[in-house]
């Protein structure tokens, strides 16, 4: 269904994606333009499109694995080499841009439709089908604002470049860039819309809830630098009582630790492939390996072996242990969010609390020894560390490297070496923004590139 449609939306945003795929015609035409809440449903319940097919380049430029020269010479798309590297000029693969627009105007259609159908008609499938549309796209846009735009400057945030932002599934938008300030306001409205709307929960973890929505808003205070957002987000989800995993529960000799959709999952998602990311070639960073403390069942479950001092990692929240990155919502970061949202408002005790609160299950058993902190500066240290440390492979931690480049001494510049060289890159680089991919600026010059 919508293959033809999806043509011209992809064309509109002059994504290369194969036209043939797209132009396949239907023998019943009444099958391509949806027009009930069930076509609703099965524009949103398409796993691949919606779930499965987030951007992942976030993920290859992040700095908590490495490669070796000879993994890194069999990467077989220079685009992940490059951006390995953090290449100025890297021209990623178009499926990192295509891939959310898809998502974006699935959305879109669905809210389209939706205009036409009786509300009164069954108020709660109609009002959780138009929380789902409006999740989707605001969680489309969070992963293409991670890649594309510079780190949100409140004071600069009105003249610096966002998205494209779609609000129809029509064609004749333009497609032109909104401020970044545009963009993260739309990013909530649409969550904050969304979360009046949907269910409090789901049997299935592929459909976004009340509670990934709070999740979101949770992590989108971060990233704006609005705590209060962060921490009434985040209030809304752990007033739930949700149950976090007992580590001590787990299999430490299982390859795949966690299951795919466990309890701690709050909306299910996961990013495109890469082959920086096979788990026989990534190897973890080993000063981050020896920062686990002895008795931290995360060391254990999150990592495997390899060689002598070598490990890589096995601990996906999705139970895969794949080319690909976990992108979904999950618990633990909602912990995570919350305290470190309360170290930045001086709220110590507060922000330590929730800290020890989540690692408390993360440790053997009577072993756990709770965290402390003196001030703003050692608690937001520690909660950040342990963030790292737990937030592995979760499409996080280009997003965290941004928007901590902003704040004084949180900041990191990144190093890689490879054969010998030494890459680089710096706090407030412009290559924390991608290079839109050639495929979409190329053939729409509207669409304003990145600087350099």
């Amino acid at each position: 269904m919508m293959k033809n449609i999806y043509y011209f939306f992809l064309v509109s945003l002059v994504s290369l994606v194969s036209c043939d795929s797209f132009l396949e015609v239907k023998p019943n035409q009444k099958m391509t333009v949806p027009s009930t809440l069930k076509d609703c449903d099965a524009l949103l319940d398409d796993y691949y499109t919606m779930n499965n097919s987030y951007p992942v380049v976030g993920e290859i430029a992040s700095d908590h694995y490495y490669l070796t020269s000879t993994s890194f010479e069999a990467i077989t798309q220079n685009a992940d080499r490059d951006s390995y590297l953090w290449n100025s000029q890297t021209d990623i693969a178009t499926e990192n841009w295509a891939s959310c627009y898809k998502v974006v105007f699935n959305a879109n259609q669905v809210l389209e439709v939706l205009q036409d159908i009786n509300r009164e008609g069954d108020v709660s499938h109609y009002d959780r089908v138009k929380g789902e549309a409006l999740f989707f796209r605001a969680f489309a846009y969070m992963q293409l604002a991670n890649l594309f735009t510079l780190p949100y400057n409140t004071s600069t945030a009105d003249q610096d470049l966002g998205l494209v932002l779609r609000q129809t599934a029509s064609v004749d938008e333009q497609s032109k860039r909104s401020s970044l300030k545009q963009t993260y306001n739309q990013i909530l409205e649409d969550l904050t819309a969304s979360s009046l709307l949907l269910p409090m929960s789901s049997n299935y973890k592929t459909r976004p809830t009340k509670m990934a929505a709070y999740a979101a808003m949770s992590r989108l205070g971060l990233i704006i630098g609005d705590y209060n957002l962060t921490v009434s987000s985040s209030k809304e989800v752990l007033n739930q009582n949700l149950v976090l995993i007992d580590y001590n529960t787990l299999n430490i000799n299982s390859d795949a630790p966690f299951s795919r959709f466990n309890s701690e999952t709050l909306f299910h998602a996961t990013t495109l492939t890469s082959d920086c990311l096979d788990p026989n070639v990534a190897y973890v960073d080993s000063t981050l390996y020896r920062s686990y403390m002895e008795m931290d069942l995360r060391q254990v479950l999150y990592f495997r072996n390899v060689e002598p001092d070598v490990y890589a990692f096995k601990g996906k929240y999705d139970g895969e242990n794949n080319y690909t990155s976990f992108a979904g919502l999950v618990l633990d970061e909602v912990y995570f969010n919350l305290a470190e949202a309360y170290a930045h408002q001086n709220k110590i005790d507060a922000g330590m609390d929730q800290l020890n609160t989540l690692l408390i299950t993360r440790w053997k058993s009577s072993e756990f020894v709770k965290f402390t902190a003196l001030n703003k500066e050692e608690a937001l240290s520690k909660i950040l560390e342990e963030r790292r440390k737990s937030l592995i492979m979760r499409n996080v931690r280009w997003m965290d490297i941004k928007r901590l480049s902003l704040i004084p001494l949180l900041g990191k510049p990144l190093i890689r070496m490879m054969d010998g060289k030494r890459y680089d890159l710096s706090i407030g680089d412009l290559r924390y923004a991608f290079l839109i991919p050639s495929g979409v600026v190329g053939l729409a010059p509207e669409i304003t590139q990145n600087i350099r």
